[in-house]
Formats: structure tokens, C-alpha cells, sequence
């Protein structure tokens, strides 16, 4: 019914992944454009579209082969999107009361939002 296969004829099968029919010069473009998403995530993810740049960039990292990489990078870009805008505490605070049926649940929040706090106040720099 099903027919096996050996470990040489699945070696002579195995395929990539890619729009380019050329295993050289996939591995090639997938270098390229690895390099570029972590050039890219290191320095320039911050800017102002910094974060959609950087999903078209894992997205076209898939298709020339570069691995599966677009649920990281789904979650990277959502994260990215909130590097410069901070959050309000107002909203936060709200949040952290309405969950206070739950013991557990309200604990760990209210610890979160009190370490958050501590760390902005902290990070605040100083003017002269």
C-alpha cells in the first residue's frame, strides 16, 4: 500500500524551500538576506518603519530559503512596534484593578507593574 523509501533515494529528492531553482545559488541569497534581517534587527529595527521592513524582510528570507522564520518574526514585528512609544500607566494601573477576583492572576500583575514602574523612574535622566 504505502512504499518505502531508502535513506539514498530520499537524499536524491530532498528539496528546498525557494523560488530559485539553483541549490548554489539559494544558499547564497539566503546568506545575503539573513545577514540583512539581523543587520537590520540589531540597528535599524527602532525607526519609524523599522519594524515593517523588517517582517518584509523575513518574509522575502523565506522565500529564497532561509528557513522558516516568519511566526518569529510575526511576534518581532508586533514587539518592534512598541519600542518608542511608552506605556501609559493610567491604562496599565486599570488593567492590574480589573483582575483583582483573581489572587494569583492579580499578584503577578501588580509585581509586574510595580518592577515596570520602578525601572522607568529609574531610567529617567537627569537635567541640570
Amino acid at each position: 500500500m504505502w512504499r518505502t523509501y531508502g535513506f539514498s533515494e530520499l537524499q536524491e529528492t530532498y528539496s528546498a524551500l525557494t523560488i530559485i531553482p539553483n541549490f548554489f545559488l539559494t544558499g547564497i541569497l539566503a546568506i545575503i538576506v539573513s545577514s540583512l534581517g539581523i543587520v537590520w534587527a540589531i540597528w535599524f529595527i527602532q525607526n519609524e518603519y523599522g519594524a515593517i521592513i523588517y517582517f518584509l524582510i523575513s518574509a522575502i528570507q523565506v522565500l529564497v530559503g532561509g528557513g522558516f522564520v516568519l511566526d518569529l518574526a510575526i511576534m518581532t514585528t508586533l514587539i518592534a512596534t512598541r519600542i518608542n512609544h511608552p506605556l501609559n500607566w493610567g491604562r496599565a494601573r486599570n488593567l492590574v484593578r480589573e483582575q483583582q477576583n483573581d489572587p494569583l492572576l492579580y499578584d503577578g500583575m501588580e509585581y509586574l507593574y510595580d518592577v515596570m514602574k520602578h525601572q522607568q523612574l529609574t531610567a529617567q535622566p537627569q537635567t541640570n
